[in-house]
């Protein structure tokens, strides 16, 4: 009994006994090689910006004085792995900048890598209200910054909420003018094209091309049936009809041969534009 309570005085002596420090330390390798989305992640640093740039004449829209080239310029960006990307569609209805709609980007980050890549923003999250984030096309500012999972009195994780910068706002910025965007722009995707579209076994003459709609299949003479496997353009936003069934991305279907030539079409369309685009494979058995 006397050992006993020695070996619990022990534990205590180091602040975390056995089962909490084997618990944090799984939790941290299993965080190590995160498999979530990675961000670009643009530092903002107040002596490469002195060197880069001349006459900004506005504090919050990023613009300069006109000459081509001028303006605010941020590090070239680093890759910040992530356990969690979350994007929340219109959720800030209103900033300082003015009354308008913006998405945010709920970041959830490994605190090894927040450590050993961004260590300042653990003991002065507001030195980063500054840097900018893309993701997925669209620029975010970081405006939050809360360490959460405490095991063993050290942080697991760390949750960065980060604020969509207005498309508007990066008409004049030299160095994310190519993100800008009218605000009349539809964000959704109106493509309505394949990006591939293959054939188990065999290949379509021509080869495949997004732009070339009609397409031969000559296949063996037994054959009953050819497995398409068709890509969309724009992933889950696309909706693909292959004579008639709906086939989702990326996925195989059975198409059954019906005497000497069967023709297949293959209908590309979006739930959000009027547009389609029809595939057509005319399909031949051999001798």
């Amino acid at each position: 009994m006397r050992g006993g309570n020695r070996g619990t005085n022990q534990s205590s002596r180091f602040g975390m006994d056995y089962e909490a420090n084997s618990m944090y330390e799984g939790i941290a390798e299993e965080l190590g090689g995160t498999v979530g989305q990675q961000v670009d992640w643009f530092r903002w640093q107040d002596y490469y910006v002195d060197a880069n740039y001349t006459s900004v004449v506005d504090d919050i829209y990023d613009t300069s004085s006109g000459v081509s080239g001028q303006g605010r310029r941020w590090m070239l960006p680093f890759k910040l792995p992530t356990v969690m990307a979350q994007l929340i569609r219109s959720s800030n209805v209103m900033n300082e900048r003015g009354f308008y709609v913006t998405d945010t980007l709920r970041l959830v980050v490994n605190v090894g890598d927040i450590q050993r890549l961004i260590p300042e923003m653990m003991s002065n999250p507001s030195s980063h209200i500054k840097d900018r984030i893309l993701y997925m096309g669209e620029i975010y500012t970081p405006t939050r910054v809360l360490p959460r999972g405490s095991f063993g009195m050290r942080w697991a994780v760390v949750t960065i909420d980060c604020n969509q910068v207005n498309p508007e706002e990066l008409v004049d910025d030299p160095q994310f003018q190519r993100y800008a965007e009218p605000a009349t722009v539809d964000r959704r995707s109106s493509v309505v094209t394949l990006k591939s579209l293959a054939v188990t076994n065999y290949a379509l003459v021509p080869s495949f091309n997004p732009t070339i709609t009609s397409y031969t299949l000559a296949v063996g003479s037994t054959e009953s049936k050819v497995l398409l496997t068709p890509v969309a353009a724009s992933g889950m936003e696309n909706i693909i009809m292959i004579d008639g069934t709906l086939v989702k991305t990326g996925l195989t279907a059975s198409v059954p041969l019906m005497g000497t030539t069967t023709i297949t079409n293959i209908v590309v369309s979006t739930d959000n534009s009027p547009a389609s685009q029809t595939y057509k494979v005319t399909i031949t058995k051999g001798a």
